[in-house]
């Protein structure tokens, strides 16, 4: 599927309706935006639960956290939890 869209004049693009359909995108759906070179990939995102969450920043803070982890294994959890 493919579509031609416009930006508006705060930088701002619409996703057609049937587009957002086929990515089951709601409206103030979280989305994530992959840069490649030229070519924008946009990805339904879900949101976090508010345990998984708590877990992230428990985890990206090494003063409060419990679990010694690594950057890439952290990177690697968010983007996992995160990806829809």
């Amino acid at each position: 599927m493919r579509a031609i869209v416009k930006m508006d004049q705060k930088g701002r693009i619409h996703i057609p309706n049937k587009l957002r359909r086929s990515l089951r995108i709601s409206p103030r759906q979280l989305v994530t935006i992959e840069v490649k070179g030229d070519v924008a990939t946009v990805k339904r995102t879900v949101r976090l639960k508010e345990s998984e969450d708590k877990l992230l920043r428990d985890l990206n803070n090494p003063l409060h956290s419990k679990v010694k982890i690594t950057r890439e294994l952290l990177q690697r959890v968010k983007e996992e939890m995160w990806s829809g």
